[in-house]
């Protein structure tokens, strides 16, 4: 935050602060978190399954059942699920950020969120327009074209 003081105006500063703040009143924090409970007691819950499955070790020709082994396979499975997990949580996470933005327009004002967002993308070298595929696949925030987009969207909305 100390490098956001120096390159912000009071009102840029505002209104990210007001960004972090709308992820606190609509829970974003805590939802993300029970999601990553739920998820790792799942993978827990899968890998004592597999850990105890002999076909398992059969179809890699190690014979009978052993934790170490069980551990090695299940990180080798866990990426693929992963791999296809992954476009959902970063929707998830994008849609949370659109949802911080809206509450900091609400709260500030739409000229101060976007100047704040264009030095924010400037001092962190995003990239502008990022092939919508790779996007939806890695950013868990929207670019910044999107989230301007958005944000003019919602002066609509609050007019």
């Amino acid at each position: 935050y100390d490098t956001l003081i120096g390159q912000m105006t009071a009102s840029e500063s505002t209104a990210v602060l007001a960004h972090e703040i709308g992820h606190s009143r609509k829970r974003h924090v805590l939802k993300m978190i029970i999601l990553s409970s739920l998820m790792i007691a799942i993978g827990f819950f899968a890998l004592n399954l597999l850990i105890q499955w002999p076909p398992l070790y059969d179809a890699f020709g190690l014979g009978q059942p052993s934790t170490p082994m069980g551990l090695l396979i299940f990180n080798l499975i866990s990426g693929h699920i992963i791999f296809w997990a992954k476009p959902f949580l970063n929707w998830l996470s994008r849609k949370y950020e659109y949802e911080a933005d809206g509450y900091a327009v609400s709260q500030t004002d739409i000229a101060s969120m976007t100047t704040a967002l264009i030095k924010l993308f400037e001092k962190n070298l995003g990239t502008l327009s990022p092939h919508p595929l790779y996007s939806a696949y890695y950013y868990s925030h929207p670019t910044l074209l999107e989230r301007i987009g958005a944000i003019k969207n919602y002066s609509y909305v609050l007019t």
